[in-house]
């Protein structure tokens, strides 16, 4: 038998009863209350669904043990739309990554943004990786509540990363090895055949270690890379030192997703065992997942000016090339 021993009721939220809870979204579209387990709407609103805990989930959705209330399952897909602006413990995840988005698409709207004039699709593919990174990511979120699509979801998300990966670092080894073509052309035949294995290798994985630990090739691949362009001298010097911080930021997030810092700190799992649930203080914010994606965002920010840099230093240094040869 499971108790709740918490002051979050059934559902994990504070100050709504396990019986009834109303939705918060603004525009009054998914407005409705769930009262003893029956869904009351007016006109085409959609009813707010009950949140669930840990051990009410379908296994696909059961990845972070440590993240016990708040849950969304079962939705349909207008109702995972709807749960955008609702409050869950997926919340934080889908506006840490939609706001950049959004924030991007903003900037090239209105031109606070320009592309680099010798190289309009070279900036276009680098920018248009991001916002499908974090699309994705934006998807995956808000759609993985209709769980029986579960892993679609996350192919999306998995493949945004690499269209990142694959478009920002090409920019760092093309323009950082320009003058030594063969040893260009080997780290960026390298990096694409090493991605190719971990594409493989992280849609077969089903935790987050097997799909993280693929990534280490790839990192390998970058950091030497970056280590023979600056032994080199070879492109801009303060593009280095940004890419250089887009790995650690990058580095870190992965390593506080894995670890599950810091909610992993504040289980119960005493009260787990004896299958009495107890929300985690981080259930809904502040959690590893949460800190991954802003640590990611701001990685994305380094690695779009270290591009810039290079492109810069590129098309400034015409000559670059006659000294090498």
């Amino acid at each position: 038998m499971v108790h709740d021993v918490n002051s979050y009721g059934e559902n994990g939220s504070r100050g709504v009863s396990v019986d009834e809870e109303a939705s918060v979204s603004p525009n009054g579209f998914c407005n409705g209350v769930t009262i003893n387990g029956h869904a009351t709407s007016e006109g085409n609103r959609l009813p707010h669904k009950r949140l669930k805990w840990f051990d009410e989930l379908p296994p696909v959705l059961q990845y972070n043990k440590y993240v016990r209330s708040r849950y969304r399952a079962g939705y349909t897909y207008s109702e995972c739309a709807c749960s955008i602006f609702q409050y869950h413990n997926e919340t934080g995840n889908i506006h840490t990554h939609l706001l950049p988005a959004v924030a991007v698409l903003v900037l090239l709207g209105f031109r606070l943004i320009q592309p680099w004039p010798l190289a309009k699709l070279a900036f276009y593919e680098h920018v248009g990786a991001v916002v499908l990174c974090l699309g994705g990511s934006v998807a995956y979120h808000t759609l993985m509540a209709h769980h029986q699509d579960y892993h679609r979801w996350l192919l999306m998300d998995v493949c945004g990363v690499f269209a990142l990966l694959l478009s920002g670092v090409h920019t760092w080894m093309y323009w950082g090895m320009y003058c030594y073509p063969w040893l260009r052309s080997s780290f960026i035949a390298a990096y694409y055949l090493s991605a190719a294995g971990c594409v493989v290798a992280g849609l077969r994985a089903r935790t987050q270690v097997q799909r993280a630990a693929p990534m280490l090739a790839l990192l390998g691949v970058r950091l030497a890379s970056l280590v023979t362009r600056t032994a080199l001298n070879s492109g801009s010097q303060d593009a280095v030192w940004h890419y250089a911080i887009t790995e650690v930021l990058s580095f870190a997030g992965a390593m506080i997703n894995v670890l599950r810092i810091p909610e992993k700190w504040f289980h119960d799992q005493e009260a787990a065992d004896k299958g009495v649930r107890k929300a985690n203080p981080f259930d809904c914010w502040l959690n590893s997942h949460q800190l991954m994606h802003v640590l990611v965002a701001l990685a994305m920010l380094h690695l779009h000016w270290g591009a810039a840099d290079d492109y810069h230093y590129f098309v400034s240094h015409p000559g670059q090339c006659s000294s090498v040869h």
